[in-house]
This record gives C-alpha cells, sequence and structure tokens, in this order.
C-alpha cells in the first residue's frame, strides 16, 4: 500500500495528475516492478497481464473499503453470533 500510496496519481482524484494516462500506466508500471520480481526483464504481454492484475486487486481493495465506509455510517457491518453482536472490520481499514 505504501507504493500506491507514493503515486499521488493512482488515488487522490482530486489532482489534475490523476487524468493523465500515460503517467498512470507508468505509476502502475513501478508499482509492478516493485512488487514482481524480474518485472522489467519480462516480455511485453506478462508486464500487460502482471499490471491488470495488480489494478484489478487494487480496485477490489479500494472498493470494498469505500463499501465497508458506506456501512452503518462508516463502522462495519455487524453479524450475529450466539445472541451477541461481533464487529468485522475490514481488512485494511486503517491503512486506507
Amino acid at each position: 500500500m505504501e507504493v500506491i500510496e507514493s503515486k499521488e496519481c493512482l488515488w487522490d482524484i482530486t489532482k489534475k495528475v490523476s487524468k493523465d494516462k500515460i503517467l498512470r500506466r507508468n505509476a502502475w508500471r513501478d508499482v509492478c516492478a516493485f512488487l514482481e520480481l524480474n518485472f522489467e526483464d519480462m516480455d511485453q504481454k506478462n508486464k500487460d497481464e502482471i499490471t491488470s492484475d495488480v489494478m484489478n486487486k487494487w480496485s477490489n481493495i479500494r472498493d470494498t473499503f469505500i463499501k465497508s465506509l458506506k456501512t452503518k455510517s462508516g463502522q462495519a457491518a455487524k453479524v450475529h453470533v450466539k445472541s451477541t453482536f461481533t464487529v468485522i472490520t475490514y481488512n485494511f481499514y486503517s491503512r486506507l
């Protein structure tokens, strides 16, 4: 998450740089190079697949976080367990 956080164009939609497709693509490539060994040595097809997978995973994490904010006024949904309530929080809630 720190790698994505360092790439403001990937998460801060209020900034003009977030609309620059080339800058965003290069930022995603940097994230993939950090996450995947030998990323720079791979052929273009493998790079594209890995980049797509990382982008999809990030979208899933971000969307799940936003959804958790919308439920129960920012708290995670409560689950009924043996007549008591347990609060389930999103894994990365404190980091996003």
